[in-house]
């Protein structure tokens, strides 16, 4: 699992590749809580490169989620094949802002 960060307009986007599991979780976790931490703005979420995420992945996003300001959102894009399913079964597609690209997310997040 690798996070790409990079900051666009107020937004910042997450990059995630590889999997998100039991094993990765905690690391993606932690992580993510460090980037967020004094950042001003919406979190874009891109998952496009994501090759499996299991209950462990859903639980370490939610968390992340929850530690993001009243103020600003998390915004999931670029989900594709059995990572769509697994927000649809999970219900997660009804807790976050889905955006089918970065571009769409960004017009979601202003």
């Amino acid at each position: 699992m690798d996070v790409v960060q990079k900051k666009q307009g107020k937004a910042l986007i997450l990059s995630v590749s590889g999997r998100l599991d039991a094993v990765t979780s905690p690391l993606f976790e932690d992580r993510l809580v460090r980037l967020i931490e004094g950042e001003e703005g919406n979190i874009i979420l891109d998952l496009g490169q994501l090759d499996y995420l299991s209950s462990a992945g859903l639980r370490a996003i939610l968390s992340v989620a929850k530690k993001i300001p009243r103020s600003e959102q998390m915004i999931v894009c670029n989900l594709s094949g059995m990572i769509r399913e697994v927000f649809s079964i999970s219900g997660f597609d009804g807790i976050f802002p889905i955006a089918d690209s970065i571009e769409e997310a960004l017009g979601k997040a202003s």
